[in-house]
């Protein structure tokens, strides 16, 4: 890889949004550091974590990482366009902190974005800690789709194509347009960034990339993947390594049907009463069983369903006394 600290123009800016978890991060900037890539690239790690576990102490071992600090979490997807602000490369990388490059990955990512013009992104083959692939490409949601996942009958019909739409051609081992890519490793043309105006900054934890990948289609732009293994990703450890509490998974579950109401208002409308009835009956559940945490959830989903609250993470939201930032 070319020296970092005295470079040109880099042909990738990296972004790696943190949140205390400096174990993995250390190893996730050494992946991207010991990559073998031989154009000239720069990393910038956005820490929305704060206090002992601050990415601080991590970045200060790596003098040519740009390090911006936030003393809130203010979201994966405020985050990100925080830290494209102060990107100057020609794609960005967004990259998870519980992620680790494979060698070749780099490269591998960049000749896929150069193939053709109209390709605004790509996403890789990503392992399990075990090294078993996993499905990293979401198709844009329909209603029957969201229907199987909130009554959770897609574990169920694990060979439906209307969830699984893209197995066969995962079995190719072929590149092929998707709709959606995962986040977690997940690079961007800084043209088609530009031109969308990045992430909406609505979203907190979840859906963002689907949004942006929605966004892109429309404008024109197609998203790719690619079955280059190029990257180990531990779920969830990004997090925090727990996905308890309240807030994360108010987003998660808030995120989808704020993506419909946006972009899709005519799905929106017809899953609005059975969504309501499934999200009030889990409220029931979680209230009589006592299951404080997931009551909250649901019971913030139901006022945000009947307009009493937004469809997205608010400011109250980070106030609240039983919301744990996990």
């Amino acid at each position: 890889m070319a020296n970092l600290t005295h470079r040109p123009k880099p042909e990738i800016s990296i972004i790696i949004v943190s949140y205390r978890v400096p174990e993995l991060l250390a190893s996730c900037i050494e992946s991207v550091m010991c990559n073998g890539f031989h154009h000239e690239v720069e990393i910038i790690v956005i820490d929305n974590g704060n206090g002992v576990e601050s990415a601080a102490t991590v970045v200060a071992k790596f003098p040519s990482v740009s390090y911006i600090q936030n003393y809130e979490n203010i979201g994966f997807a405020p985050a990100v366009n925080k830290a494209a602000k102060k990107a100057s490369g020609k794609f960005l990388l967004l990259l998870n902190p519980d992620a680790e490059l494979l060698p070749g990955a780099l490269a591998q990512m960049h000749t896929a974005m150069t193939k053709q013009a109209d390709i605004g992104i790509v996403g890789p083959c990503l392992l399990l800690p075990n090294g078993n692939p996993y499905v990293s490409v979401m198709p844009f949601p329909t209603v029957p789709s969201m229907m199987m996942y909130e009554t959770r009958l897609n574990r169920i019909f694990k060979h439906s194509k209307t969830i699984y739409p893209y197995t066969e051609n995962l079995g190719k081992g072929e590149p092929f347009r998707v709709d959606s890519v995962e986040g977690s490793c997940m690079i961007i043309r800084r043209k088609t960034w530009d031109h969308l105006g990045g992430f909406d900054p609505k979203y907190f934890f979840g859906f963002e990339e689907m949004d942006f990948a929605w966004r892109a289609y429309k404008a024109g732009w197609s998203t790719w993947y690619i079955p280059f293994q190029a990257a180990i990703h531990q779920h969830s450890a990004s997090t925090g390594g727990k996905r308890s509490g309240v807030l994360i998974p108010l987003s998660v579950t808030m995120a989808p049907l704020y993506f419909l109401n946006k972009t899709q208002p005519h799905r929106y409308r017809m899953i609005f009463f059975p969504i309501l009835a499934i999200v009030s009956l889990k409220w029931i559940i979680s209230a009589i069983a006592r299951l404080n945490s997931k009551a909250t959830v649901f019971r913030e989903t139901l006022k945000a369903l009947l307009g009493f609250r937004d469809l997205w993470i608010n400011r109250k939201d980070l106030r609240l006394r039983q919301v744990r930032v996990e």
